[in-house]
């Protein structure tokens, strides 16, 4: 769900401008008094005021790598599902997107795998799925998948793949929509400030049977009273503004009345009228063998996952 824009070293004056902008742009789009207590996005229980990080924390291991800039996001967690999100970026706008976050800094240093290494990865998952699912019997589209660059490479498959994405392309015919029976959407849960309208986006493009796979990490297990957010993945400078537990997905899940079942913290089954665990079966192997093929480089990776397609 990014656009990618020119990278430059901007001038301190320059960077300097952007910050009372962004400082700005976040007070006029949050519109609302900051609250002790607010009501859960998802599940509408009392989420309390939980912890305060500054804008320019990403999800590098130091936090903090490229410095504070003082901007504060404030972010709350619900005590019934423990669901943590913020306000701060409830009507922050998609010019606002990608100038402060979803910019050049953005896909050069803070999701470099963005572009490729991530779409080969996550297509071999989905291309497990859809040879258990019978190949020839998927009509597929990736929520959320700016260039279509993964739809592309199970296209390349003959794998009938199209992209919808609300901020980038969107090449669906109209005569699918309706009718997917397969639905991918990767590391987009933690960026949308409105998890149900999120789903709402993406159930409008199913049919009366179907499995979605989702990708984002959960907390379970990572967030607690006594850490607060010191888990790096709340990180608002990589747009992670919205961070889910198991219970609160389970809660989507029963709220669209969709059978969910998690294959890891970060991979995630939902599906109508399909039976979910023969492909949580089949995605594990591939995940597990990702794992292991996550110990070599890089480049050693991205060449065997090259092979692999030819």
């Amino acid at each position: 769900m990014k656009n990618v824009e020119p990278c430059g070293q901007p001038s301190a004056e320059a960077r300097q401008k952007v910050l009372q902008d962004l400082a700005a742009s976040l007070a006029a789009a949050d519109g609302i008094t900051l609250k002790q207590l607010e009501k859960c996005k998802i599940c509408s229980g009392d989420s309390p005021l939980f912890d305060v990080i500054d804008f320019n924390r990403s999800c590098h291991p130091s936090n903090y790598s490229r410095g504070l800039i003082g901007v504060p996001i404030y972010f709350h967690r619900c005590n019934e599902c423990g669901f943590v999100f913020t306000r701060s970026f409830d009507a922050f706008g998609a010019d606002n997107w990608r100038r402060f976050v979803y910019n050049g800094e953005y896909f050069a240093t803070l999701d470099p795998d963005y572009q490729e290494t991530r779409p080969r990865l996550n297509a071999e998952v989905l291309m497990a799925i859809c040879k258990w699912f019978g190949q020839k019997k998927v009509l597929a589209a990736d929520y959320g998948g700016g260039n279509g660059a993964l739809s592309m490479i199970l296209r390349n498959r003959q794998i009938e793949y199209y992209t919808h994405d609300p901020y980038d392309l969107s090449d669906i015919p109209e005569k699918y929509v309706g009718k997917f029976n397969l639905i991918s959407s990767f590391e987009v849960l933690e960026h949308t400030t409105e998890p149900i309208k999120t789903f709402e986006d993406i159930l409008k493009l199913v049919g009366d049977r179907f499995l979605l796979v989702l990708s984002t990490q959960c907390s379970d297990g990572l967030i607690d009273e006594a850490s607060r957010l010191a888990w790096n993945y709340v990180a608002p400078r990589n747009g992670h503004v919205s961070v889910y537990t198991r219970q609160s997905l389970q809660h989507l899940a029963g709220k669209f009345k969709l059978d969910y079942l998690p294959v890891s913290r970060g991979l995630h089954l939902f599906g109508k009228g399909v039976a979910l665990q023969p492909f949580k079966y089949v995605a594990g192997l591939v995940k597990l063998k990702q794992r292991i093929m996550s110990k070599i480089s890089p480049k050693q990776r991205l060449n065997a996952l090259q092979e692999s397609e030819t």
